[in-house]
């Protein structure tokens, strides 16, 4: 490429060389300097003043982070690490700063002090993990990953707990960006606005706005679940812990689980539903949904609708109570069990089946 600096290479894990990851490491260079607190054209956010300015540079002969003061003096290298070193982000009261960092053999995220102190890893998976986006209220990072065999965007907490994914796509999704939005407000009197899904937000009894676009969990639902609205205008529910309940409405809805022992109920229309680990409970909905297990040994079942049940790997049992023609997909597991399948296009791997 004509005219790239070397500080804009792209380095990726297992030898892999990922147009995704080079064009978020390209938009990363073009915004690499970062500052210890929010500018001062947005004081109602931080009444502070403008702070250390941190950044990426290869003058020691390895990519690592600096810091330096506002006027260009006082520069520091942060992280001094024989490995690639960078791709960073400030926390919002910019007294943290997440970064990626191949010291372990691999792309992962990592945290430190403003001043380079208390290093450590947030991420440890064998796949790569790059470009952190703090939150707007500094409790949780947004991130990219490959852990699942394509770029895809995860979040966590800022200490590396409740790590979960938020696209599933076969294309690319990397590069996050974690916005401020305003708070809702009720439409103007005579009508207008949009009204949050049924059974959350004002007037539906739901949880406190939780996630940072200020989207309601539904009513019943634990307060750890991050809710948040999708490109396609349904409610995604994204679980950050394990044991956690998630409570569907009566509208299309994404629920994706999170550590395991996950309790998962849909009401309405075509719902999917996911387990990640751990034994899950997922049970559909009137409409015609698709149900995911996940690692461990999950329950799923359907109600009304011409569902999709598709275990993973382990023993797990399904009720397809619905429709027929209902399609059942057991996985890895030995001892899983249908039930309620009479009519139901039934995979050869399911061991036990009733109909």
């Amino acid at each position: 490429m004509p005219g790239t600096s070397k500080s804009t290479r792209a380095s990726t894990g297992r030898g892999r060389s990922s147009p995704a990851r080079l064009a978020a490491l390209l938009g990363a260079a073009g915004a690499i300097i970062a500052l210890g607190g929010l500018a001062a054209s947005a004081p109602a956010a931080f009444p502070g003043v403008n702070g250390k300015i941190a950044f990426q540079s290869y003058r020691d002969g390895e990519s690592e982070v600096y810091a330096m003061n506002a006027d260009g003096t006082g520069v520091v290298n942060l992280t001094n690490s024989p490995a690639f070193d960078g791709s960073l982000a400030f926390s919002p009261d910019g007294q943290r700063i997440a970064f990626e960092s191949y010291r372990d053999g691999n792309g992962e995220i990592y945290a430190m002090n403003a001043d380079g102190t208390l290093q450590v890893r947030l991420t440890n998976d064998p796949a790569t993990d790059y470009g952190p986006a703090f939150s707007p209220d500094g409790q949780r990072i947004a991130f990219a990953s490959y852990r699942d065999g394509n770029d895809e965007v995860y979040a966590m907490n800022a200490d590396g707990a409740g790590q979960v994914r938020l696209t599933n796509d076969p294309a690319g999704d990397f590069a996050p960006d974690w916005g401020v939005s305003p708070p809702p407000h009720p439409p103007p009197p005579g009508g207008g606005g949009s009204a949050p899904p049924s059974g959350a937000g004002a007037g539906g009894g739901g949880a406190p706005p939780s996630g940072a676009d200020g989207v309601a969990c539904p009513e019943g639902t634990s307060a750890s679940v991050v809710c948040t609205i999708d490109e396609r205008g349904r409610l995604h529910m994204a679980g950050t812990d394990a044991g956690e309940t998630f409570a569907g409405t009566k509208e299309a809805e994404v629920i994706e689980a999170g550590g395991g022992r996950d309790n998962v109920r849909a009401k309405g229309g075509r719902d999917k539903l996911s387990g990640q680990g751990g034994a899950d409970n997922l049970k559909g909905g009137g409409g015609k949904d698709k149900l995911s297990g996940g690692s461990g040994p999950d329950r799923l079942s359907g109600q009304g609708g011409r569902d999709r049940f598709s275990a993973a790997g382990g023993n797990d049992r399904i009720n397809s109570k619905g429709q027929k023609r209902e399609q059942v997909n057991c996985g890895g597991g030995k001892e899983d069990r249908v039930k309620n399948a009479k009519g139901d296009r039934v995979k050869h791997n399911c061991e036990r089946v009733k109909r």
